[in-house]
């Protein structure tokens, strides 16, 4: 039976296009990071199993990919609780590393570990690929690439209305339209359930109201009954989701939520009088929860109006003292993370990126073989060395393949210096595009390619 190549489920491969618009909103998108004074680091694609956990919460910590100890330390198996089902046991005995799940741990890990080098308030942008062992479907992939940006040190609202801003410039530098940014604060979600006597329930809780526009709310609750909630706290909860009016009477016996709601209103009026081109629009949602256990204060999800099944495309929000686990306490942070996967999916889909994005070779240089290819060969490398994006055919083929290799290719020069023009001491210049095509002398064609913009 042939073997069939076929690349692992949950992960992509790209095509020369398809990387000509990654290239594309990674130039948009480290620009705009730069344009809000954030600076890029880089961390490694592994840390320590200790590290990642107890942060992210229980279900989001079965989705990190743990990797198997090599060598010697594979000796250390314990066999004995791997027998006994103790699994979490035997697993801490063959990994004690993991791929990361995101780019924020990483990044606290980072500023505790460097803090004598950092000038806070610290902020930088990481675009770099995570990890999750996620059931792969449209739009979720096990293998994808965040763009974080993070203010770490001072505690500021400003902070949240800058990363508002930021999501909106990059967005509409992208195209892309029709987006939703939701916010909320977990302080009110506490109140609830405090409110409700669910407290130690809290963190299983958000993780199922995370779910509501995945899977519905009559499915949340029984998730949430399953957990223990009984019929009194579950009716509370699905009339706090289901009524705008209940957010209004938990404001009213809470100075907490009235803080918290203050807070969220104030956000909304900032961005929006500082935005008036931005198809970025904010509405404050008490549904929205953000399963990660990290977060304390605001948080925020984008969506696309037009295209909701694809789940959210940015997201992010507060989180206090982090990088205590790494030894730096009372340091508080504010960050975004745009999908960037989802978002070239999105941008694919509504047909934003630019028509002529895939074309990288601007010029090509015909190969009528010797004695013609060494000048030719001259030619390529001082337009290369000018800036230009040149490619010379590799073989003496027919002159209809490599004119129908130019057109493939979208290139838009050719270069011809064979017999006939040698006999003639001319070079032709032949655009794709126009079906044009001009004589020049040998000694004039890098001076005409360089005055072509």
């Amino acid at each position: 039976m042939p073997f069939k190549p076929t690349n692992l489920k949950g992960t992509r491969d790209f095509s020369p296009i398809q990387m000509a618009q990654r290239k594309y909103m990674k130039n948009i998108i480290s620009r705009s990071f730069g344009q809000f004074g954030f600076q890029p680091i880089e961390t490694p694609s592994f840390e320590r199993r200790e590290f990642l956990e107890g942060l992210y919460g229980e279900e989001a910590e079965t989705l990190i990919f743990k990797i198997l100890n090599s060598g010697h330390k594979v000796h250390k198996a314990d066999i004995k609780a791997f027998g006994e089902g103790n699994f979490s046991k035997f697993i801490s005995s063959i990994s004690e590393k993991a791929l990361r799940y995101d780019l924020t741990i990483p990044l606290s890990r980072y500023v505790a570990q460097h803090r004598n080098q950092i000038t806070f308030p610290f902020r930088r942008y990481q675009i770099q690929p995570v990890w999750r062992a996620d059931r792969p479907q449209y739009g979720r992939l096990q293998e994808f690439v965040q763009c974080d940006a993070d203010i770490i040190g001072p505690k500021s609202i400003l902070n949240e209305i800058d990363m508002l801003l930021l999501m909106g410039m990059i967005f509409n530098r992208l195209g892309v339209k029709k987006l939703t940014a939701k916010i909320n604060h977990r302080l009110v979600l506490e109140e609830l359930i405090n409110s409700i006597g669910a407290q130690p329930l809290f963190d299983q809780i958000v993780i199922h109201l995370d779910k509501i526009d995945k899977i519905g709310i009559s499915q949340v609750m029984t998730k949430l009954s399953a957990i223990g909630l009984d019929k009194v706290q579950l009716r509370k909860i699905e009339h706090f989701v289901e009524s705008p009016d209940e957010l209004a009477n938990l404001s009213n016996c809470s100075s907490i939520v009235d803080n918290a709601l203050k807070e969220l209103k104030h956000i909304k009026s900032q961005y929006e009088k500082l935005t008036t081109s931005i198809d970025l629009k904010i509405i404050i949602d008490p549904q929205l929860a953000r399963g990660l256990n990290y977060y304390t204060g605001m948080v925020t999800e984008v969506i696309s109006d037009d295209f909701d099944s694809i789940g959210s495309i940015a997201a992010g929000g507060r989180y206090d003292n982090l990088t205590a686990k790494f030894g730096l306490s009372n340091v508080s942070g504010m960050g975004i993370s745009l999908g960037f996967d989802r978002i070239q999916l999105l941008m694919e889909q509504q047909g934003i990126f630019p028509k002529d994005i895939s074309q990288n070779t601007q010029i090509l240089m015909l190969n009528f073989g010797n004695p013609y290819i060494d000048l030719v060969q001259v030619w390529a490398q001082n337009l290369r060395s000018k800036g230009k994006s040149v490619e010379v055919y590799p073989s003496q083929a027919k002159l209809s393949k490599q004119l129908t290799y130019a057109n493939n290719l979208q290139i838009g020069t050719v270069i011809l210096y064979g017999p006939d023009e040698e006999k003639k001491k001319e070079v032709v210049v032949k655009y794709m595009k126009s079906r044009n095509q001009v004589s020049i002398g040998i000694d004039e064609l890098i001076t005409h390619i360089e005055s072509e913009r």
